[in-house]
C-alpha cells in the first residue's frame, strides 16, 4: 500500500510539503548507505579517484595518459572537477566519504523528484508517492560513486526550473550547464529538455517562453565552451558515444527484459496505462518520457536519466488510476518520526553485517594479484582485461603501467579498441599485439584462460602468481618479475 504524503492543497499546514520532502530525504539517504554496494564493484569509481589525484599533483589536466603505455591518442578527460572531488574526499575519508557522497547524491535526487510531484497540484498524495517510490527503483541500479550521480540531480533541477516557467529562473540553467559540461559528458540532456519545452511552446502557441527558451539554449551553448577542452569536448563525447567497445559493455547494452527488475517493472506499468496518447499529458512530457524510454531501451545506462525527467508523465498517467482507489492510510509526521527511529535502529543492527557484504568484492578486485605487482615486479609494461583497468589505475605502484582500462575512447583510438576486443573472438593475433606493445607481464582472470588465444600464448609463459581468481605470467627471459609461482 502506497504511503500518503499530504500536499499543501490537502492540508492546511504549509510546512506538511517540507516535512514530507525531509522524511523523503532523510529514509532515501539511509537507505542508501544501508544497502548500497561496495564502492569499487565499480572499476570506474577507482580510475577516477587516480585522475584526481594526477590532476592535483600535476597542477594541471593532463593531455596525454601516463597510466597505460598503449594510450594513442589525446586524453579528453570529461569528468575532471568530479575526479578532483573524490580523490580528496577517498584521501581524507576513505570509502566511507564516498558512501556518504552517492547515498547523498541519491537522496537529493529522490528529494527533488518528489520536490516535483508536489508542484502538480492535480497529482493526489498516492500519486506523488508511487512516482517518487518508481523513480527510486529506477535510479537504485544507478547507485554508484560516479559522475553520472550528480547530473541525475542536475537533469532534475534543469528539469524542475523549466516547469516554473520564470524567465528569471532560466538564466540560472547556464551556470548549471558549465558545472555539468566540466564533471560529465552528458550535457547534452539539458538540450532534450530544452527541446520538449519549445514543442510545447510551439503548440500551444506561446512565443514569449518560445523566444526565452531560445536565448537561454544559445547561452547554455556558450557555457558548454567553458572547459578545459574548449571545443574539442564535442569530439570527447562523439567518442564515447561512437566507440567500438561500446557494444562490448554491459551499461551500454540494449535493455534486456527481466534482467533488470526496476526498470522492468516501470515499462510494464508504462505498457498497461498507455498514456502517450493521452492529451491531459502537456506535450513536453510526452516527448520526455519518450526520448528517454527509447534511449533508455537502446542503452540501460540511459535510465536513470528516464527515472527523473519521465516523472510528470508517470503522475499523470497514474493520476487517474490510482484515484479511483485513494488509500485510506495516512502516515503523520509523527508516525515518520517514528520511522526514521527504526531505520536509525535497523541501521546499527544491520551496519556489520552490510560492511562485512561490502569488503566482499574478491570475485572482482585483484587486490592480492596487484599487491604481488606492486612487490615483486618494477617497470613492468602489464597485459590486462578491460574489466580490471581501472583498479590497476588506482593501486599499480613501482612504475609499472597497464594495457587498458574504462576509459575506453577518450584515451585509446579506435584501432587500438578494436584490436583488442578481436581477442575475445579468437580473431587476433595475441601474440603479435603482446610484442607490438612489447608486454612482458600479463594479469588475467582465471575463467578467461579457457579463451582459446589465452591459453595458447600464455602457456609459454612463466606463471609467477596464482590464487582463487587471478593469475600473473611473465615472459620467459623477461627481467621486469622475478619470482616464479
Amino acid at each position: 500500500m502506497a504511503v500518503n504524503f499530504p500536499s499543501i492543497s490537502q492540508s492546511p499546514k504549509k510546512w506538511t510539503d517540507l516535512i514530507n520532502l525531509c522524511f523523503v530525504l532523510v529514509v532515501s539517504f539511509i537507505i542508501a548507505s544501508l544497502f548500497s554496494k561496495n564502492i569499487f564493484i565499480d572499476p570506474d569509481a577507482a580510475w577516477h579517484i587516480k585522475a584526481g589525484e594526477i590532476i592535483i599533483k600535476g597542477n594541471s589536466i593532463p593531455v596525454h595518459d601516463t597510466l597505460t603505455f598503449t594510450s594513442d591518442q589525446q586524453w579528453y578527460n570529461l569528468s575532471w572537477a568530479w575526479d578532483i572531488a573524490v580523490y580528496y574526499i577517498y584521501q581524507f575519508s576513505g570509502e566511507d566519504g564516498l558512501y556518504f557522497l552517492q547515498s547523498l547524491l541519491f537522496a537529493l535526487t529522490i528529494a527533488l523528484v518528489y520536490l516535483i510531484c508536489v508542484s502538480f497540484k492535480s497529482f493526489n498524495a498516492d500519486t506523488k508517492a508511487v512516482t517518487t517510490t518508481l523513480a527510486a527503483l529506477l535510479l537504485w541500479d544507478s547507485l554508484y560513486a560516479r559522475p553520472q550521480m550528480l547530473t541525475y540531480m542536475l537533469s532534475g533541477l534543469t528539469l524542475f526550473i523549466i516547469y516554473k516557467k520564470e524567465i528569471k529562473l532560466l538564466f540560472i540553467l547556464p551556470i548549471i550547464t558549465i558545472l555539468w559540461v566540466n564533471t560529465h559528458g552528458s550535457f547534452i540532456v539539458i538540450y532534450t529538455i530544452l527541446f520538449a519545452f519549445m514543442v510545447q511552446s510551439i503548440y500551444e502557441k506561446d512565443y514569449a517562453w518560445l523566444r526565452a527558451l531560445i536565448i537561454v539554449a544559445l547561452f547554455c551553448f556558450a557555457s558548454i565552451l567553458i572547459n578545459p577542452l574548449g571545443y574539442k569536448i564535442f569530439i570527447a563525447v562523439f567518442r564515447t558515444l561512437n566507440s567500438v567497445i561500446t557494444s562490448y559493455i554491459s551499461e551500454w547494452l540494449p535493455f534486456s527484459f527481466g534482467h533488470q527488475y526496476g526498470p522492468s517493472m516501470v515499462i510494464i506499468i508504462l505498457m498497461m496505462v498507455g498514456g502517450f496518447a493521452d492529451r491531459r499529458i502537456p506535450v513536453a512530457y510526452r516527448i520526455l518520457a519518450f526520448i528517454w524510454l527509447l534511449a533508455s531501451l537502446a542503452s540501460r545506462r540511459s535510465f536513470g536519466y528516464f527515472a527523473v525527467l519521465a516523472v510528470p508523465y508517470l503522475g499523470y498517467a497514474l493520476e487517474p488510476i490510482i484515484a479511483m482507489s485513494p488509500s485510506k492510510f495516512v502516515l503523520s509526521n509523527r508516525l515518520k518520526v517514528i520511522a526514521l527511529i527504526i531505520f536509525a535502529i535497523m541501521g546499527s543492527v544491520a551496519a556489520p553485517y552490510l560492511q562485512g557484504s561490502r569488503a566482499d568484492v574478491s570475485d572482482k578486485i585483484p587486490l592480492e594479484a596487484i599487491k604481488f605487482l606492486n612487490h615483486n615486479c618494477k617497470g613492468a609494461r602489464v597485459f590486462n582485461e578491460y574489466n580490471i583497468g581501472g583498479y590497476l589505475a588506482l593501486w599499480t605502484e613501482g612504475n609499472n603501467r597497464y594495457f587498458i582500462d574504462g576509459r575506453a575512447g577518450t584515451v585509446f583510438s579506435e584501432s587500438f579498441l578494436d584490436e583488442y576486443l578481436k581477442i575475445f573472438m579468437d580473431d587476433s593475433d595475441l601474440k603479435g599485439l603482446l610484442d607490438k606493445h612489447q608486454v612482458d607481464t600479463a594479469i588475467i582472470g582465471s575463467q578467461s584462460l579457457k579463451i582459446v588465444s589465452y591459453n595458447k600464448v600464455f602457456s609459454q609463459w612463466r606463471k609467477i602468481y596464482k590464487d582463487d581468481k587471478f593469475v600473473i605470467y611473465t615472459r620467459k627471459g623477461s627481467e621486469a618479475c622475478k619470482i616464479t609461482f
